[in-house]
């Protein structure tokens, strides 16, 4: 009872302090000043467009045949995969010995090695025993699930010809070469992803909406406001983001 009553309390103090500030400015007049006038026709539009989105979304309902429908046209979205990750982290060919990580050649060199021995069937622990080296060289002892759909899609295309016990390409991206081995491919249940299927085609059928609502719209906007000014001769272009030594996006 006493947390609840200091609880209510606190509630009540900030809310007749907010209460006597507003009164102060009354009394001087504030809300008729400029910047008051501003950004209060900011938070109406604010809340208006708020008001806007939650109609189109309680008008976009989807319905069990839709999402059953989405599912079926969606063959391999929802594949469920198990599958033994093998990362061998590399170092710059400039960096000093002491960074973690093996030079490009050994890391390839280690990675053929671990090939090698998950494909003559030496137990995994065995092979984990003798290659895993902490924060370098990192085997999955055991499998890990993940969506098909949250790998790479380089990988997720290498992955769609694997059969079960294969093992893909090497995959050297900036700071690894990564590797796994397919252990299981299963297709996840349609009750399991129905929320997912729903918010999708929710989310979907209000960006037509907005679409719409765009096209019809007298809201004009610059595009030379948005033209990218030219680089310096010493810039350089913004470059695509480094890879990631995980297989998943």
């Amino acid at each position: 009872w006493s947390l609840a009553s200091q609880g209510r309390r606190t509630l009540v103090d900030q809310f007749a302090r907010m209460m006597m500030l507003e009164q102060q400015a009354l009394s001087h007049h504030l809300d008729s000043s400029p910047d008051f006038l501003r950004h209060l026709a900011f938070q109406k539009r604010q809340l208006l467009a708020q008001a806007a989105y939650e109609e189109l979304l309680k008008k976009a309902t989807v319905g069990p045949e839709a999402a059953s429908q989405y599912y079926t046209s969606h063959p391999t979205e929802f594949n469920v995969l198990q599958i033994r990750q093998v990362i061998i982290r590399k170092r710059a060919d400039a960096a000093k010995d002491k960074e973690t990580g093996l030079t490009p050649e050994e890391a390839q060199a280690r990675a053929e090695a671990i090939r090698k021995a998950l494909t003559s069937g030496t137990d995994v622990k065995k092979v984990a025993q003798e290659f895993q080296v902490p924060d370098v060289v990192l085997i999955d002892e055991e499998p890990r699930t993940v969506r098909q759909d949250s790998l790479r899609p380089e990988m997720e295309k290498a992955v769609a010809q694997l059969k079960d016990g294969d093992l893909s390409e090497n995959f050297d991206l900036d700071q690894a070469v990564v590797f796994f081995q397919l252990l299981g491919r299963r297709r996840a249940a349609l009750k399991d992803v129905t929320p997912e299927i729903e918010n999708t085609l929710r989310q979907e059928k209000i960006e037509a909406a907005i679409a719409e609502i765009k096209k019809n719209s007298t809201v004009w906007m610059d595009q030379q406001y948005f033209a990218q000014p030219a680089a310096a001769p010493d810039e350089e272009p913004p470059g695509k983001s480094t890879g990631s030594a995980s297989p998943q996006k």
